[in-house]
């Protein structure tokens, strides 16, 4: 893929995860055109983020979901999904958290599934009128696997 196309599809909308598989009880990890993704639920609203925290690195899709909040594996510090940091638990109570903040990507959930690019999108997600018709077209999912292909064969075929 040259660099022209690899900065365009980098401004397009891609689905990444099942809707029904992001749930408030555990992040998800995704991958879109090579970059690590963390998912998460909480109060009912999906964010996708960059996967690794600000702090040191880790990958966010190996922690967890504490009230509501994702906490990260290695030394616990804890966002909300406005992306920002909520808590360090090495501070004394009452301290601010500072800061620190995810790299939020654009997310929306349509269609049964939660869609984001990497970078602000040239337009909205794709509509496609005919899954919201009364007896339109249904989409069906199979399980959720990575294809190792290039772009090009994927949306071929």
């Amino acid at each position: 893929m040259n660099d022209v196309e690899y900065t365009f599809l980098r401004r397009q909308w891609f689905p990444v995860a099942r809707s029904e598989d992001l749930t408030s009880e555990a992040p998800l990890a995704a991958r879109l055109l090579d970059s690590d993704l963390v998912l998460f639920r909480t109060g009912g609203v999906a964010t996708v983020a960059g996967a690794y925290c600000p702090h040191c690195g880790m990958n966010l899709s190996m922690g967890a979901m504490v009230n509501g909040e994702l906490e990260c594996p290695y030394h616990g510090w804890r966002f909300g999904g406005d992306g920002k940091c909520a808590g360090i638990p090495s501070l004394p109570p009452g301290s601010s958290a500072g800061t620190s903040r995810l790299d939020l990507l654009p997310c929306r959930a349509l269609y049964g599934h939660v869609w984001s690019a990497l970078e602000r999108p040239e337009a909205g997600p794709p509509a496609v009128p005919e899954l919201d018709e009364p007896g339109g077209w249904h989409i069906r999912d199979g399980t959720p696997h990575d294809l190792p292909c290039g772009i090009r064969q994927l949306t071929e075929n």
